[in-house]
């Protein structure tokens, strides 16, 4: 399909006057996803390319009623940040809206701080309460945005809503921003978790040892029945009014019992193939039974599109297969892809010959990668680098057998906050040795100019959902690591003004990259030198 017609001016059009200029690929991205005839229009829009303005243009342009889903809290928040001015309303789960219910036991005592959220509120016990129909921070917000124009919320509040809330209204277009991410947050969505405290509720000494997934299936119908007639006569026993105070406790009680009625009904009628595996979480290790489905795809017009006549799926990183693990048939799709606008010198990526790094690895192999980490590093201490060891246990290595070990900083999954955040205020020399950097997290400008990646990061098959779904679907690890690699890339060069350079140091790359190059985007194929020495780093 050729676009060609031409939009007005953006403030014409509704955007804010902040934004006066169209940049390349935004009109010509913003007029597809309105003009195209088919159903489902896919953007691959490089970071740059202010794809969100396109977007939003796109709504506006359409006159039709549109939501915006988006995968973090940031994102949610930058999104409403930017364009409320254009009518955009916000909704979000009830955690993040105070409730403001009084019972008559915590004003006597003076014990109410309004420290819950919503989501504790009495309502969900089965007691009444007034502010449900006006006065309520959700139950307001939630009325506001069904009558929204323009919305914005995240992947789960979205299916959540549309599943057991009642929904959000109907809509002429649906809007999938960081859609490379869309099939997880549908698989996480409809992942069921049982808990050893379920098991209690549940009148149950442990686990059954099914392996299969269909003897789950009639177990969670009669779990089903017990979980109900407990929740029905907790109910009932709020509604008459608790008189030693535990109020705030009984209703935490229905609310868990609701949320697990809800887990068992998900378990009781699903379809397709599901994994189920016995996982250990925290540091007591606990056990939990998991249960997912192999292919989310199967549940995706129910749960993600929902009859919508136009949804937009937009990423930097889509490509076909994206499409075809959430099930959409390729004559239904208008797939662009933009150029970026950064130069490819400013954000170069190299592959750098080294040794094979996987369980094979022998202490020389890892000396030799050590090696040839620390002599990319000693030609750049004169900036800010990070290095991605894509598990905890390769950071380790290199934190403490590398020769600039004492300018590294490593974290754990509780001090990654504010080990980033030293990292972004640090002088070089410093580098950031992290496992979980790939998403979430920009360094622009002086924050990092180079970037190393250790690994190429193949998913873990020992998770028996990833291996079900690599047995099923050959390229599916090589489509999913392709798509962590240029996730990592794109942490560092923001803007055009910007540069930074990304030095792969895995001999894996070397065959991996030309057999399944078709899983990155030309942006970041552009950028892809096979390198043989180590290249000098970039001068600005």
């Amino acid at each position: 399909m050729i676009v060609t017609s031409i939009l007005p001016e953006p403030s014409a059009l509704g955007l804010p006057e902040r934004f006066v200029d169209w940049r390349p690929g935004q009109e010509d991205a913003a007029l597809r996803a309105v003009e195209s005839t088919k159903r489902f229009v896919a953007i691959a829009a490089p970071c740059g390319m202010g794809k969100s303005m396109a977007y939003v243009a796109a709504a506006l342009l359409s006159g039709e009623r549109t939501a915006f889903l988006t995968s973090t809290r940031g994102l949610e928040n930058q999104i409403y940040t930017d364009f409320h001015e254009s009518g955009l309303f916000d909704i979000r789960g009830q955690g993040n809206y105070p409730c403001l219910y009084k019972t008559d036991i915590e004003n006597a005592a003076g014990t109410h701080q309004n420290s819950i959220g919503c989501d504790e509120g009495p309502c969900h016990g089965g007691m009444k309460c007034e502010l449900k129909e006006g006065g309520c921070t959700y139950f307001d917000a939630l009325r506001t945005a069904r009558q929204s124009k323009l919305l914005s919320t995240n992947y789960s509040y979205w299916m959540h809503q549309q599943e057991h809330g009642g929904g959000l209204g109907g809509f002429g277009m649906l809007i999938l921003d960081e859609s490379h991410d869309a099939v997880s947050q549908l698989g996480n969505y409809l992942a069921v978790e049982l808990f050893p405290a379920d098991l209690d509720i549940l009148g149950e000494d442990r686990f059954p040892e099914h392996s299969a997934f269909e003897p789950w299936k009639v177990c969670s119908r009669v779990w089903l029945d017990r979980a109900r007639s407990q929740r029905e006569y907790l109910e009932a026993a709020v509604k008459g009014g608790l008189a030693d105070g535990d109020s705030r406790q009984a209703v935490r009680q229905v609310k868990h019992l609701k949320k697990l009625e809800r887990k068992l009904a998900q378990l009781s009628s699903a379809q397709g193939d599901w994994v189920f595996q016995v996982m250990r979480r925290g540091p007591s290790g606990s056990v939990v039974a998991r249960f997912d489905p192999v292919w989310p795809a199967d549940y995706a017009e129910r749960r993600l599109f929902c009859g919508i006549k136009k949804v937009v799926l937009t990423s930097a990183t889509i490509r076909p297969k994206t499409l075809e693990l959430l099930g959409i048939p390729s004559a239904s799709v208008d797939f662009q892809e933009y150029p970026s606008s950064f130069p490819v010198q400013r954000r170069p990526v190299y592959f750098v010959p080294s040794v094979r790094m996987d369980k094979r690895a022998t202490p020389e192999h890892v000396r030799a990668w050590i090696s040839k980490i620390d002599a990319i590093i000693r030609t750049r201490l004169g900036s800010k680098g990070i290095i991605h060891g894509v598990s905890y246990s390769r950071c380790q290595q290199i934190t403490r057998l590398s020769e600039f070990r004492d300018d590294m900083l490593l974290h754990t999954r509780e001090s990654s906050q504010q080990v980033i955040a030293s990292f972004k205020k640090a002088d070089a020399p410093c580098i950031l040795v992290s496992p979980s950097v790939s998403t979430g997290f920009d360094f622009p400008d002086d924050e990092c100019r180079w970037q190393i990646l250790c690994k190429v990061p193949f998913p873990d098959t020992r998770d028996l959902v990833t291996k079900a779904r690599s047995d099923r679907d050959r390229d599916y690890p090589m489509y999913q690591a392709m798509q962590e690699i240029v996730q990592m890339a794109g942490r560092s060069t923001r803007s055009e003004d910007d540069w930074s350079e990304v030095l792969v140091v895995d001999d894996h790359f070397e065959w991996f990259w030309p057999k399944f190059k078709k899983f990155a985007p030309k942006w970041f194929a552009d950028a892809v030198t096979m390198c043989k020495v180590i290249p000098k780093p970039i001068q600005k």
